[in-house]
Parts: structure tokens; sequence; C-alpha cells
């Protein structure tokens, strides 16, 4: 009798055991999935490497007859999207968008409130706004009812087409080029124009890498580590095609 109410005590013993260590899992795995988003009174504040997933009411952060009062911080990851608009650094815009977890106020419009953001990484990615990320230049400008704003949009361009700085030479849309290279003509073209009533000044910069011996560059000046050599004029280094000047490009020697 005695080995027996020994048995069942030990088998409720263990029973016990096994179901408090099944709940002390259930109770980590809540742990780390509240640890991963942070709820913290207000809108929008949330601190740097994460951002803002939704808007929501607690009574714990007061009153809620203004609307929501709390925001539901997110830890940032290569993709992802946040209340809000703008993305930021490191991240890019590839979409605008309303949803009601970003809403403010108890009586919202319906204008955009949610941002899709992604990484800055590959050679090369499309962007709402016009001008690109540093490490990158713009190819060409359009318009994409994804990066519009407002319930009453224009189609003004909106969006850019965006590749890395990287080999011998690239055409941007800009006048100028990015650190490490040097302009070698300028020209004009469609796909850089940001208005729907563009002037016809050059808007596309050719850019060849700062390599080499010498090279010749639009304007004057040289990139270090070179010198000047010598000034000249060439037609296609006029930015301003109704204008002319003197002299407007530059030999550069080491």
């Amino acid at each position: 009798m005695r080995g027996f109410a020994l048995i069942w005590v030990m088998g409720i013993s263990t029973a016990w055991s096994c179901t408090n260590a099944t709940q002390d899992r259930e109770d980590g795995a809540h742990l780390d999935e509240a640890e991963s988003a942070i709820l913290q009174c207000g809108l929008g504040l949330c601190a740097r490497g994460s951002h803002a997933e939704r808007y929501s009411c607690s009574g714990s952060c007061g009153s809620c007859a203004g609307g929501p009062n709390q925001t539901d911080c997110e830890p940032d990851t290569s993709s992802f999207n946040a209340c809000g608009l703008g993305c930021p650094v490191g991240l890019h815009v590839t979409s605008y968008s309303f949803t009601g977890l970003c809403n403010t106020s108890s009586f919202p419009d319906t204008g955009d409130n949610q941002t899709s953001c992604a990484s800055n990484a590959g050679n090369a990615f499309q962007t709402c706004g016009v001008g690109c990320p540093a490490g990158y230049h713009a190819t060409s400008f359009g318009f994409s009812g994804l990066c519009d704003t407002s319930a009453f949009p224009d189609t003004s361009d909106n969006q850019s087409s965006c590749e890395i700085n990287a080999g011998s030479s690239f055409q941007a849309c800009d006048i100028g080029c990015p650190s490490g290279y040097h302009v070698t003509s300028y020209d004009r073209t469609g796909a850089c124009d940001t208005s729907d009533f563009p002037d016809l000044d050059n808007n596309r910069s050719s850019c060849d890498a700062n390599s080499g011996s010498s090279f010749t560059t639009c304007g004057i000046g040289c990139p270090s580590p070179y010198h000047l050599v010598n000034t000249s004029f060439r037609g296609s280094c006029n930015v301003a095609t109704s204008t002319s000047v003197s002299h407007n490009q530059t030999l550069c020697s080491l």
C-alpha cells in the first residue's frame, strides 16, 4: 500500500513538473514575441532602428477621445511598412498607401499615411521622389500612382530609377557627376525631365571614372589629386543650350 502511495505521489510530481516546464516554454515564447515589439504611449515616437507599424488606443496611455494614443514600434528590417511618409536613412520609399492601422484621428481622411520601405541595396531600384540616395544616380524620372501622396494628385514626375555608382562610365540625370567621376559632356533627354513644362537646357551628364594619367573634364578645375594643365572650349560642355562661354573644359593631369 505504501509502495502504491509513493508511486502515485511521484507520478503527480512528475506530471506537475512537465506541465510547469511546458508553461515556462510558452511564457518564454510570449516574452520573446513581446520583446520584438515595443508599445509606447504617444504617436510615432519610436527609437532609432525601429518604426511605427500601427497606432492604437490604450487606457493606460490616457483618454482615447481624440483618437489613438499608443504606437506599436517594430524593429527595422530590409523591407517593411511604416506609418507616416518617408523612410529611415539607408532605405528608400517604394510606395505610399492608406491604412486604417495608421490613422491618428477619430475622424481620419483617406490621404496616404503609410510608407513601404526597402533597403538601398543591389545594382538598381526605383524609389518615390525625384533623386536617388547616396551611392546611386538617377537614370530617368517618371510618374507612378504608387508614389502619389494626395487625394488630388497631378501628373508631375514623382519616381526615380536609380543605378549604383560603379563601372568606368555611366550617364546620370543631373548636372555634375558623383565623387570619383568627372563630366565628359552634357546633353538633354526627356527621360530626365521632371516637369510637365520643361525648359530646353541640358539635364544629363556623361560621367567617366577619375583614372589614368590625364583626362579632360567639363568645367574649370580638376578633382584631387589631378592638377589643371589648360582650359578650352567644347560645345558639349555647355550646360545652357542658349548661351556660350569662351572656356568650359579642363585638361587634368597627375
